[in-house]
């Protein structure tokens, strides 16, 4: 008799989110301030399904770096969110899979 195989575990994948700064390498003054707090508000929107796990800032872009094991869920989540935000133009959330390919979306205008 043969054992049923043990499942797969589902390995995790990243979105980040890069929110285009006021110029091209750390915003203007005191604009990253108020993307902590957006970073927290997506932290608690996306709980349980994903978790932030930190930020980058610089070259043009507050990024914020998600992961979890079921993007297709999150991706929704996070443009909600940000739909009621004023994102400016050139900001988008990327997946990143775990074969390496990546695939680039537009945040909601």
């Amino acid at each position: 008799m043969h054992s049923p195989a043990p499942p797969q575990a589902i390995e995790p994948q990243r979105l980040s989110i890069h929110l285009k700064l006021a110029n091209d390498e750390y915003g203007a003054e005191g604009e990253t301030f108020q993307l902590y707090d957006v970073e927290d508000a997506i932290g608690a929107a996306i709980e349980p399904a994903g978790v932030i796990e930190g930020h980058e800032i610089g070259k043009g872009f507050f990024v914020i770096f998600v992961t979890g094991t079921h993007p297709d869920t999150l991706l929704p989540m996070i443009q909600k969110h940000l739909s009621m935000l004023r994102v400016r133009s050139g900001s988008f959330i990327a997946l990143r899979r775990s074969d390496g390919s990546e695939t680039r979306f537009p945040t909601p205008p």
